[in-house]
């Protein structure tokens, strides 16, 4: 059933400020906090959005990143392929996120070192995987970043909505209500205070959970864990999150695009070129480097996908950009997002920080 213009607006609050108080996006909104709430609890049973946590990756020191687009072959066995793959991921202690339809696949890995980074290519590389290379006009595009990578969006589908439909609110409550959220820096989160380390496991896992029922289960107040979430935050270690399945929008197809800067452009008009971006357009999952960023955007059907990367051209006059690569996935398809999970006594990424080991594995459901 479409959503009306208020669930529209309250949808779209959620996905753009998800750690903004309930009573807060109410009283901005003008509605009763009994009706907000009721939407909102709508909004997630039904399956429009899901809120969730995760650590921020680059605070982590995964910051070696590689990016595959690719075609699979006819007779490939999808199942055993990505099985493959994420139990070479899992043994090296990464994190990635995987989409495919079946036809084409997404990849997008990021390491802590280089040694990992290369046993997984190459236990995984394309070869050994029976993937024939080729997204954009039959050829493959695998990248290799170090040391430069910035997380400009992850899982903020506002920008989304207000391409596709119109929607967007804006408020002059800029301490509740940034205009932009916050670049998330690297960050040492092992030098983080005991109290912080220990409520991050339950922050990260269990996102429904209440401050009040995290605060018993620990021991404290919730006001204390309040702080403390405020404070991971606030840091960049924390990044709450509120998913927007756009498939209940009716979006059929999601596009994957890496932005190839000119290596001689200035950095400024790099810099310019990400900021009109943003503005005109704000992509999700959104990492970008010195040479190249890359990110996702959904859109309603192919016509929608192709007018969409003339868009990326036309942004700017003369921009800094050496081509653009993308590939369509039909959001009928198998995404696989492995940023952190506890299952048969596996490392995650939140123990790494609670009890401030190295991970033996990290290992990701669907």
């Amino acid at each position: 059933m479409p959503l009306d213009e208020r669930e529209m607006r309250i949808l779209y609050c959620l996905t753009r400020w998800p750690s903004a108080r309930s009573k807060d996006i109410s009283s901005m909104l003008g509605l009763r906090f009994s009706s907000f709430s009721s939407i909102k609890r709508k909004l997630v049973e039904e399956g429009y959005i899901r809120p969730f946590r995760v650590l921020n990756p680059l605070a982590m020191g995964f910051d070696i990143r590689y990016v595959e687009y690719g075609m699979l072959k006819p007779d490939v066995e999808e199942n055993r392929l990505w099985d493959d793959l994420k139990r070479a991921v899992q043994e090296n202690s990464s994190i990635y996120v995987m989409e495919s339809d079946g036809t084409s696949y997404f990849f997008h890995l990021l390491c802590p070192d280089h040694a990992r980074m290369g046993n997984i290519l190459l236990t995984c590389g394309p070869r050994d995987r029976n993937i024939e290379a080729g997204a954009a006009h039959g050829q493959g595009q695998f990248y290799d970043e170090v040391g430069t990578n910035r997380l400009l969006n992850l899982f903020d589908f506002s920008g989304i909505m207000k391409y596709q439909f119109g929607t967007e609110v804006t408020t002059s409550r800029r301490a509740l209500f940034p205009d932009d959220r916050p670049h998330f820096p690297h960050v040492d989160p092992i030098g983080l205070s005991p109290s912080l380390r220990r409520a991050i496991p339950f922050l990260v896992r269990q996102p429904l959970l209440s401050d009040s029922e995290i605060g018993y289960r620990l021991g404290c107040s919730r006001q204390k864990i309040g702080q403390s979430r405020l404070q991971l935050e606030r840091k960049g270690v924390l990044i709450s999150c509120n998913s927007v399945d756009t498939t209940t929008l009716g979006m059929a197809v999601r596009g994957h695009f890496t932005v190839e800067f000119d290596r001689e452009a200035d950095p400024g008009r790099i810099r310019e070129y990400e900021k009109m971006l943003m503005g005109a357009l704000k992509p999700v999952f959104w990492f970008s480097s010195n040479v190249r960023s890359t990110f996702l955007f959904d859109l309603l059907d192919l016509a929608d996908y192709k007018g969409f990367v003339d868009r990326l051209y036309g942004l700017m006059e003369d921009p800094p950009v050496r081509h653009i690569v993308g590939t369509p996935i039909a959001k009928v398809s198998t995404m696989d997002i492995c940023l952190h999970h506890d299952e048969d006594g596996c490392k995650t990424v939140g123990d790494i920080v609670s009890d401030g080991k190295t991970p033996q594995s990290i290992k990701g459901n669907r």
